[in-house]
């Protein structure tokens, strides 16, 4: 559930972000935007706010394109924002909006933001390589079927394959089904049908790293590239 919303999240803040980008570009503002130079500042007024927007860019994963970072350091609870949709309505403005930036330092608050972004970064990374986690269900099966290796009644190469698979992750609907199955084995004692069912399942993994190369990189303060940087102050 919680993977779901923060995905309706994720597409709710980009369908905003989107918006926001048509009605600037729809405006004749794209001229304007792209002779932009990287690394400006600048500042607005938003009441009870005291912080900085930062945005950086990054190399992206192999044959992707760049990584793009939000964040929004809140100096009155000194923590870091990366929710998007909140940081475009902290920061959205209109061409006439009076600029008002704020008179500290930026390099700290810059910094923190930097370890941020590699923080999260390095949290994503450990866990697309984390080992898959394995339903229990899968174990009391697998133990199942180590019950008949020795059995004539059955194909003992489809069983070690059957036992194989079941090393794996598998997805919520995979392991749905093959509680379902396994119910039946225990009211019929037929594991035949198991045996099918198992050498038929689409698994999520082990990983054996072939994938990793088009894991997201880990990165370094090098590879982080300043846009701009944005002062909020009431």
């Amino acid at each position: 559930v919680m993977e779901e919303q923060e995905q309706f999240s994720e597409l709710a803040s980009n369908e905003f972000l989107l918006q926001q980008l048509r009605g600037l570009l729809d405006a004749g503002a794209r001229k304007m935007l792209e002779e932009l130079p990287d690394g400006i500042h600048s500042g607005l007024a938003h009441e009870g706010e005291k912080g900085m927007f930062f945005y950086f860019t990054a190399p992206g994963r192999k044959g992707q394109r760049r990584r793009h970072f939000w964040r929004y350091y809140d100096m009155n609870t000194n923590r870091v924002v990366d929710n998007r949709f909140l940081i475009a309505n902290l920061i959205a403005c209109s061409p006439d909006t009076p600029r008002v930036v704020g008179n500290w330092e930026p390099f700290d608050i810059q910094n923190a933001v930097i370890d941020h972004i590699l923080g999260s970064v390095r949290e994503q990374l450990a866990m697309e390589t984390a080992p898959p986690i394995v339903d229990p269900l899968q174990m009391t099966v697998k133990t199942l079927l180590r019950g008949y290796l020795n059995s004539p009644a059955v194909d003992h190469s489809e069983v070690r394959e059957a036992i194989k698979r079941l090393n794996a992750a598998l997805t919520h609907s995979a392991i749905r089904d093959l509680r379902r199955v396994y119910v039946q084995f225990q009211r019929d004692q037929d594991v035949e049908p198991v045996i099918s069912h198992v050498r038929s399942i689409d698994t999520v993994g082990p990983d054996d790293g072939s994938s990793n190369s088009n894991s997201q990189a880990s990165l370094s303060r090098d590879d982080l590239h300043l846009v701009c940087f944005d002062y909020v102050s009431s």
